[in-house]
Protein backbone atom coordinates (compact mmCIF):
# COMPACT_ATOMS: atom_id res chain seq x y z
CA UNK A 1 0.00 0.00 0.00
CA UNK A 2 1.30 3.43 -1.26
CA UNK A 3 2.12 6.11 1.98
CA UNK A 4 -0.30 8.79 2.14
CA UNK A 5 1.12 12.05 0.34
CA UNK A 6 0.71 15.78 0.73
CA UNK A 7 -1.91 17.27 -1.62
CA UNK A 8 -2.96 20.83 -1.87
CA UNK A 9 -6.51 22.45 -1.31
CA UNK A 10 -7.19 22.20 -5.01
CA UNK A 11 -6.86 18.76 -5.18
CA UNK A 12 -8.65 18.02 -1.64
CA UNK A 13 -11.67 20.19 -3.25
CA UNK A 14 -11.92 17.79 -6.51
CA UNK A 15 -11.28 14.50 -4.37
CA UNK A 16 -14.11 15.91 -2.00
CA UNK A 17 -16.29 16.54 -5.35
CA UNK A 18 -15.67 13.41 -6.28
CA UNK A 19 -16.21 11.28 -3.30
CA UNK A 20 -20.45 12.86 -3.17
CA UNK A 21 -20.34 11.24 -6.42
CA UNK A 22 -18.34 7.69 -6.15
CA UNK A 23 -16.01 5.93 -3.80
CA UNK A 24 -12.94 7.17 -3.65
CA UNK A 25 -9.82 5.18 -3.73
CA UNK A 26 -8.16 4.16 -0.45
CA UNK A 27 -4.80 5.91 -1.46
CA UNK A 28 -7.11 8.87 -2.29
CA UNK A 29 -9.13 8.53 1.17
CA UNK A 30 -5.70 8.68 2.66
CA UNK A 31 -4.57 11.83 0.52
CA UNK A 32 -7.83 13.61 1.71
CA UNK A 33 -7.42 12.97 5.39
CA UNK A 34 -3.99 13.68 5.91
CA UNK A 35 -4.89 17.08 4.14
CA UNK A 36 -8.07 17.17 6.43
CA UNK A 37 -4.85 17.49 9.70
CA UNK A 38 -4.01 20.84 8.55
CA UNK A 39 -7.25 22.23 6.85
CA UNK A 40 -9.80 23.64 8.76
CA UNK A 41 -10.95 25.23 5.49
CA UNK A 42 -11.26 22.17 3.72
CA UNK A 43 -12.73 20.71 6.35
CA UNK A 44 -15.66 22.83 6.29
CA UNK A 45 -16.05 22.87 2.20
CA UNK A 46 -17.00 19.13 2.95
CA UNK A 47 -19.44 19.82 5.39
CA UNK A 48 -21.21 22.58 3.57
CA UNK A 49 -21.31 19.99 0.84
CA UNK A 50 -22.83 17.70 2.41
CA UNK A 51 -25.29 19.83 3.84
CA UNK A 52 -26.18 21.26 0.62
CA UNK A 53 -26.08 17.52 -0.48
CA UNK A 54 -28.97 16.75 2.39
CA UNK A 55 -30.71 19.61 2.01
CA UNK A 56 -30.85 19.26 -2.21
CA UNK A 57 -32.44 15.28 -1.53
CA UNK A 58 -35.03 16.90 0.77
CA UNK A 59 -36.18 18.77 -2.09
CA UNK A 60 -38.91 17.70 -4.70
CA UNK A 61 -38.16 18.29 -8.26
CA UNK A 62 -41.28 20.82 -8.39
CA UNK A 63 -39.43 23.00 -5.52
CA UNK A 64 -37.27 24.43 -8.61
CA UNK A 65 -38.44 26.83 -11.30
CA UNK A 66 -35.59 26.54 -13.24
CA UNK A 67 -37.27 29.59 -15.00
CA UNK A 68 -37.13 32.28 -12.66
CA UNK A 69 -34.42 34.70 -12.66
CA UNK A 70 -32.14 34.69 -9.88
CA UNK A 71 -32.74 36.91 -6.72
CA UNK A 72 -31.49 40.12 -8.05
CA UNK A 73 -28.82 41.37 -5.10
CA UNK A 74 -29.38 44.09 -2.40
CA UNK A 75 -28.67 47.24 -2.94
CA UNK A 76 -25.94 48.81 -0.21
CA UNK A 77 -27.61 50.73 2.20
CA UNK A 78 -26.82 55.00 1.41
Amino acid sequence: MRAARQIGCDEATRLISAGLDRELSGPARANLRLHYLACSACRRFEQQMLMLRRALRGMDAGDVDASAPPNPPEEPPR
